[in-house]
């Protein structure tokens, strides 16, 4: 396992050498684990149609379902989706109003990964230094290589396998489809990382 993990409720590990900004806004449902450098930009204000609490259900401005994994470096910033004027006699502020963010269960994201999203499915492994624009969306069962860099608001659909191609070609960015069975190879991949092992495209692609 990584470098000096703490174990906190419901099995979830965390590295020392991670920020979490609040950590009272992030819900972690189990078996997380949150390495070294990774940071988690929770301290930002929602939008006010996200209230902390609906009924007896609390809003977090993140949460991770279970059994996922964020490698070292990873950046995980809500997205802005307006701004709200706050003003004085003397000043008036632009103050960034974001969308929750929610991570769904066994997903991987790679070294040094920039994670603007506003939701991730299930089955999902994101390589190293993956942007994934403000607003973006990722299905189920999804595998993006290394280096991609999802546009913002950009919606990925289930079953894909998404990899970099030359800029001129486009987008920057070619999605295969994969076949149904793809979500049991994800998963024993996710299970190889979360041993500390690491996971290799060429046995899932």
């Amino acid at each position: 396992m990584e470098h000096q993990l703490v174990e906190i409720e419901e099995f979830n590990l965390i590295s020392k050498l991670s920020l979490i900004k609040s950590l009272d806004k992030v819900h972690f449902h189990g078996f997380c684990v949150i390495n070294e450098s990774v940071l988690i930009e929770s301290d930002v204000k929602l939008k006010p149609s996200y209230n902390r609490s609906q009924g007896n259900r609390l809003i977090y401005t993140i949460s991770f379902g279970y059994m996922c994994y964020l490698d070292r470096g990873c950046i995980i910033t809500p997205p802005i989706i307006g701004y709200e004027l706050i003003a004085n006699n003397v000043t008036k502020k632009r103050v960034p109003l974001c969308s929750p963010m929610k991570f769904q269960s066994y997903i991987y994201i790679g070294k040094s990964s920039l994670i603007n999203c506003i939701e991730i499915g299930s089955y999902v492994l994101i390589y190293n230094n993956v942007t994934l624009g403000r607003g973006s969306k990722i299905g189920n069962c999804v595998v993006i290589d290394e280096q991609v860099t999802i546009p913002d608001k950009t919606i990925i659909p289930s079953y894909s396998f998404v990899f970099k191609t030359l800029k001129k070609a486009g987008e920057g960015f070619k999605i295969v489809t994969l076949p149904i069975g793809i979500k049991n190879k994800i998963k024993e991949q996710f299970k190889r990382r979360y041993l500390g092992l690491p996971i290799t495209i060429s046995d899932i692609i």
